[in-house]
This record gives structure tokens, sequence and C-alpha cells, in this order.
């Protein structure tokens, strides 16, 4: 399954998509990464700022864990060559997880490929745009995250709040009331 993972600048995405990469890496996983800034906290067989030599690698393997940190710039809303990491590559035993600032950065194609979302603090925009494609209203006025915080959005399951504790690396996940879903069930 494909990930997304998005959400502002020192809000939490990179420390939970490096969080996840160690997790694979432990279970004897293959984990390959892009990443223009090539933070040194991934833990990965291969970290690299190149989007063809990262290209190169995911079509040549199979069953690789791909992190693509920064997505919004190294995928775009343009580059068809790293839209195949998300239409594609799944044909290989592929998951992929894009790291992004905000969604929208990221072609529709790449969101739509995604079971999964991860959103960390973002703009009004933003949520609205989760909102409507994955029809989860709740998103339109969510209240306020504070850093390390998100939501996580599945196709396929109730949607959860979350927490990253940065020092100890737990994740804690929790279901989120949203009230009545039937209007006749609401209060007047």
């Amino acid at each position: 399954m494909h990930v997304l993972i998005s959400g502002m600048t020192e809000s939490g995405k990179t420390t939970l998509a490096a969080l996840y990469c160690q997790t694979l890496t432990d279970r004897g996983e293959t984990c390959v990464v892009l990443d223009p800034m090539r933070d040194p906290r991934w833990q990965a067989e291969y970290v690299t700022d190149d989007q063809a030599e990262f290209l190169e690698i995911a079509q040549r393997y199979q069953r690789l864990f791909m992190f693509v940190d920064e997505g919004g710039e190294m995928i775009g809303r343009f580059n068809e060559p790293m839209q195949w990491l998300a239409t594609r590559s799944r044909h290989l035993g592929h998951s992929g997880f894009f790291i992004s600032q905000r969604p929208s950065q990221m072609a529709p194609i790449v969101r739509h490929q995604c079971g999964k979302a991860f959103l960390f603090p973002c703009g009004e925009l933003d949520y609205a745009t989760f909102a409507e494609e994955w029809r989860e209203p709740y998103l339109k006025s969510p209240p306020k995250l504070q850093q390390w915080e998100f939501f996580e959005v599945s196709k396929f399951r109730q949607l959860r709040r979350g927490r990253v504790d940065r020092e100890t690396g737990a994740v804690t996940l929790s279901a989120v009331d949203i009230g009545p879903t039937n209007p006749s069930e609401a209060a007047p």
C-alpha cells in the first residue's frame, strides 16, 4: 500500500517516516530513500538525492519500501517518470511513502494511489482537499493539531488521531469521535 505523509515544516512528518523506515529495516525489509536533504535519520539500505538513480533501483528490484522525502519537489505535479512510483510500482511489489509539505504539491494521481495518509498540521485548503478526496467531512474544519500530532486517514478504516513521541519513537493512535454521521441523529 502507498502512503502519503503531509504537513508543515517541522510538524513531524519526516520523523514519522524515518520511524517507519527504521521499523521496516529492523524487520529485514529493504528500504530505499530519495531525499534531497540527505537527512541522517534515515536508516535504509540506500539513500540518494538523485532521482535517476532512485528510479533505476526502483525499476530493477522487487518488494521495496520506497520513501520519497520532499515529494512535492522530487515528484511534483508534472514529473511523469517519478509518478511511475505511485501508479505502476505496485506491480513489482513496492510500497511507497510520499512525504510532502502540502498534499496539493503532489499530483492528484499520486494522492489517489495512496491507501493511507498521515496529515500533520497544515492549511485549511489542504484539509479541504483531503475532506473531499478521501470522503472525510470531519477534515473540513478539524480541531487544531499541535507539532507531532496528525490525523491518520485511510480509505478503509475509521479516521484516527495520532502523536509521535520524538524522544522515544513511540506512535500513539486513537479513534476520532466525529459525532453523528446521519444528519437526523444530530441534536437540534
